[in-house]
């Protein structure tokens, strides 16, 4: 299936992701910021992205940008939980996600299921 990169500070989450997204039968590589991410992605590009928002080092929106500007059509999932460093979360920066490039976004917790599809709907037909 597709090769699929998971960026998010929280192992914990990066395991959801993958037991997911490999359930669905996709290679899944994992990284805890946007700067280990993208530096994997320039090395082994991939064919979707699923990022967190809020993350050290280089956070999802920096690395939406980033990754648009290497590949414009790239599907990239933006998802977020609430709040990084006692900065909580506006409704508006899963928005602002979307206004950058991002496919989809995701409100952490998310329904399993709606996001496996969402992630099927992005790679189209296999």
């Amino acid at each position: 299936m597709a090769r699929i990169l998971v960026m998010d500070d929280d192992s914990q989450i990066r395991g959801l992701v993958r037991t997911i997204l490999e359930g669905d039968g996709h290679q899944v590589m994992e990284a805890q910021d946007g700067v280990e991410g993208l530096r994997q992605f320039q090395d082994e590009p991939s064919d979707l992205v699923v990022t967190n928002v809020f993350m050290p080092e280089q956070d999802g929106l920096e690395a939406i940008k980033a990754l648009r500007a290497i590949v414009p059509d790239l599907p990239i999932i933006a998802m977020s939980g609430g709040a990084f460093g006692g900065k909580v979360e506006s409704s508006g920066v899963l928005g602002t996600a979307s206004r950058l490039g991002a496919s989809c976004t995701f409100q952490k917790p998310f329904d399993a299921p709606t996001f496996a599809g969402a992630v099927r709907d992005l790679l189209g037909p296999s």
